[in-house]
């Protein structure tokens, strides 16, 4: 891309970049398989200082590396926009509330005809599902709409700095949202969920206003950082595990480099932010119209429902299910296993993926063709 076209609005959407989305959403659903799933090495106590839990820790990382990557597409359109997010948000928030409350609903319903437990069936459940984004029901909707409130309020504010400035403030998000949290775990108020959306959103901004300016990634350079990333992970975790001093004294968890509450994923944004570089470079490379008709076409097609995947395979009540009916099947054990685990995900993010499709073109589409409609009249 030339630097004329850095300085003018995003309106097209790169199948590339949508690729790179789906991606995405596969990244985090293979980290929700290994999260969930029934190794030894995760879930036997007598391992928990072993090298192989230290090793099965590292497949939790591209979770977050997909999270980066979804993000930083989000922010690489965003970053040029300062209109009201109003309509945004709350195309967000339709398609949340649908599958939310969609599942809650099945669950009540079905859970009278086949007996099941009323577990769910309470008012924080029925809070939760019927305001989503508001409760929580979703770590990643939730800071995510944060995020889309307040980028063009970003977007203003960078509008009037430098590059040097826009990553003078970068680096000092980094240090207070990632960094500080690694120096001093007890430190919990500088990392949430909405800091670290709001930070690669910086990252993903800094991209796409100063592109032209950025080195070119190799891939090989960009492999041995991953690979680098993913020993810094594990021997990380291992010394973290063996460690009491780390553990008892210095409040050091033992997700530190990973995910989830405690963490600080700092080594998945690196891997993410470098996927995301080579791919815009890739595009930018480009000297010819793209060749690739149905592949491009299919793409544009199934993206739209890669939110979807997202909603319905995390929530609160149709995570237990999905997870056990997979782990219900007996894995194989030894050099079998990994070979295993890679068919079960790509078969669970298809059928994910062809599921939140269907209720995409059926359900959501018109729902927010609905909302739209009924917003330009008012």
């Amino acid at each position: 891309m030339s630097a004329a076209q850095i300085g003018k609005p995003a309106t097209k959407r790169h199948w590339e970049l949508e690729l790179l989305r789906i991606f995405s959403m596969f990244l985090i659903v293979a980290t929700h398989y290994f999260a969930s799933d029934d190794s030894p090495s995760r879930i036997d106590p007598a391992l928990a200082q072993s090298w192989k839990s230290a090793l099965h820790a590292v497949t939790i990382m591209p979770g977050q590396v997909g999270v980066t990557i979804f993000v930083l597409i989000s922010a690489y359109f965003l970053s040029r926009s300062t209109r009201s997010p109003f309509t945004r948000v709350a195309k967000i928030w339709i398609q949340t509330f649908i599958y939310s409350c969609g599942l809650w609903g099945a669950y009540f319903v079905l859970s009278h005809f086949v007996g099941s437990s009323q577990y769910f069936v309470n008012p924080r459940s029925i809070l939760m599902s019927v305001f989503p984004v508001t409760f929580g029901a979703y770590w990643f909707i939730s800071a995510y709409v944060v995020m889309v409130i307040v980028a063009p309020y970003i977007n203003i504010l960078l509008d009037a700095t430098s590059a040097r400035q826009h990553g003078a403030l970068l680096c000092l998000s980094l240090w207070i949202t990632f960094i500080w949290h690694i120096l001093n775990p007890a430190n919990t108020w500088a990392f949430t969920d909405a800091s670290y959306l709001c930070t690669l959103y910086l990252i993903g901004a800094l991209i796409r206003r100063h592109e032209d300016r950025l080195p070119r990634v190799r891939w090989y350079f960009a492999m041995a950082i991953m690979i680098l990333c993913a020993l810094i992970c594990m021997v990380g975790t291992h010394t973290i595990a063996v460690s009491s001093f780390l553990r008892e004294q210095l409040y050091y968890p033992g997700n530190l480099f990973t995910a989830g509450t405690g963490a600080s994923p700092i080594l998945s944004v690196i891997c993410g932010v470098l996927i995301f570089l080579m791919t815009l470079q890739y595009i930018s490379s480009r000297t010819h119209a793209s060749t690739h008709e149905r592949i491009s076409s299919l793409v544009l097609t199934l993206s739209p429902a890669t939110f979807g995947v997202y909603l319905l395979h995390e929530n609160f009540i149709f995570k237990p299910h999905l997870w056990g009916l997979v782990f219900s099947v007996p894995s194989p054990s030894g050099v079998w296993r990994l070979a295993y685990a890679s068919l079960s995900i790509v078969l669970i993010y298809l059928v994910l993926l062809a599921v939140c499709f269907v209720i995409f073109r059926l359900v959501v589409q018109p729902c927010e063709k609905a909302f739209l409609k009924v917003l330009s009249r008012s």
